[in-house]
């Protein structure tokens, strides 16, 4: 029995907490630099960072895969993994409404 126990544990095949943070902050991060240049170039990592929450998410509220999840790693691998998303998001709007901010008040030339 415990054999099959380590077979079917669902937190090998998930993405690590490292992995989602390191992926969501650099997509963020990105974000925020192209965002600085043309607001508009930051939609396409604003989407992706969207992608990213949605794929966690989907795999959180999955009535098999999500208690599973919770039983393994916690409720704080959860809230860590929707928390690195945020950031993510908030970085890469950041620097759009940053751009977007400056440009409305006639600081930059571009």
């Amino acid at each position: 029995m415990n054999v099959l126990l380590a077979i079917l544990e669902v937190m090998d095949k998930e993405p690590s907490l490292a992995r989602t943070w390191i992926i969501a902050v650099g997509l963020g991060a990105a974000g925020f630099l192209v965002g600085r240049r043309r607001p508009w170039f930051a939609v396409p990592f604003v989407v992706a960072v969207l992608f990213l929450g949605l794929s966690r998410l989907a795999e959180f509220q999955d009535p098999f895969v999500g208690p599973a999840v919770r039983q393994e790693a916690g409720n704080a691998h959860v809230w860590l993994s929707y928390l690195a998303v945020v950031v993510g998001l908030c970085l890469s709007l950041a620097g759009a409404v940053q751009t977007a901010l400056r440009r409305r008040r006639g600081l930059t030339s571009a």
